[in-house]
């Protein structure tokens, strides 16, 4: 039959596909919530099916993008799974090309995959590579194993109340008018200072339907911290944190941030991300390159990772292609990696 669009019923063979190629099988229910915490529209997942077996899938999520300040929909590809016993160039090819037309028919400018390696990364046909900057830290890193093997669990809110009084701390020393806190669900300022800063770079997802969707993704063994920085009540930054908890192992992921072009307000900024973050062993965090938050990302102690990462793109509209490296803005709550 070859390449369709995903059917009901289709979820067994494609978790049977993970499990081939990935050595995991994740359930229906996972699978299926990925593609909503991702996006607010429906993804595009298409399937090769041959000899009434599912031998290759691939899907794309949409997200609401703003290019130049106009909002316009790119695609993150997602889940490139191809039989490892079945013809591997001529399945990804005929998914791929598939991908494309089905994104050119929704309004979609670009397709961004952000591979592990080589291997995984789309065809070349139109290919472009977007540098990607990684960084990590570890504090107390002679305490790691005895937190891994401890077998009792960290109480989550007692984390976060320890959290809150760190920002309590933080606030008492920050010069008269500025102020952190936990950002509130019913306060539209965010969004508003996210719509101010449509036009810092030329390509950058919009992120308000995601924070609304980070906000409501809470359970057991992670939680979406969404912290704001304010001078005189007026938003000036924020940061967004996905804490992880394993046992007594505590890992931070910076997914999201932003601040207005101005060096002190970022210095305020990330030195609360420093203050906040001394309580946590791991601490990751991934951007497209910019050189006044790697110099406070390095002030704070993060240290850039030795190993690759870049993002492959295939732009589908030629005003794509004059955007330079230097005004893509893509983080690490872009894609679940």
């Amino acid at each position: 039959m070859g390449v369709r669009s995903y059917q009901s019923g289709d979820d067994p063979c494609i978790n049977q596909l993970f499990y081939q190629v990935c050595s995991t099988k994740p359930s229906v229910t996972e699978w299926r919530e990925k593609y909503r915490k991702e996006s607010d529209r429906e993804p595009v997942i298409l399937v090769y099916e041959q000899a009434g077996q599912i031998i290759g899938h691939v899907a794309l999520t949409l997200r609401k993008t703003y290019i130049h300040g106009k909002e316009q929909l790119i695609g993150f590809r997602q889940d490139r799974l191809i039989d490892p016993y079945a013809s591997q160039v001529h399945i990804e090819k005929q998914l791929h090309d598939q991908l494309v037309i089905k994104a050119k028919s929704l309004g979609v400018v670009c397709i961004v995959d952000i591979p592990a390696c080589k291997k995984r990364q789309m065809p070349e046909t139109g290919l472009e590579t977007k540098p990607i900057q990684r960084y990590l830290k570890i504090n107390r890193p002679f305490s790691l194993l005895r937190h891994i093997c401890f077998q009792s669990k960290i109480s989550k809110a007692a984390y976060l109340t320890k959290l809150q009084e760190t920002m309590r701390e933080y606030n008492q020393g920050l010069p008269t008018g500025w102020h952190i806190g936990e950002w509130q669900e019913d306060d539209p300022a965010l969004f508003q200072f996210i719509a101010m800063k449509s036009k810092w770079k030329a390509m950058q997802t919009n992120k308000a339907d995601q924070i609304l969707r980070w906000k409501d993704n809470q359970d057991d063994t992670k939680q979406y911290l969404i912290l704001t920085l304010t001078y005189h009540q007026e938003i000036k930054g924020y940061v967004v944190f996905r804490l992880s908890f394993k046992g007594r192992l505590t890992k931070a992921c910076i997914v999201d941030l932003a601040a207005i072009d101005e060096a002190y307000t970022w210095k305020l900024l990330l030195t609360a991300v420093k203050r906040i973050l001394k309580r946590m062993h791991i601490i990751q965090f991934w951007m497209c390159p910019d050189a006044t938050i790697d110099h406070y990302l390095r002030k704070i102690g993060m240290r850039k990772w030795l190993q690759p990462l870049s993002l492959s793109v295939q732009p589908l509209e030629d005003h794509i292609r004059q955007i330079p490296n230097q005004k893509w803005w893509l983080v690490m709550g872009d894609t679940d990696q």
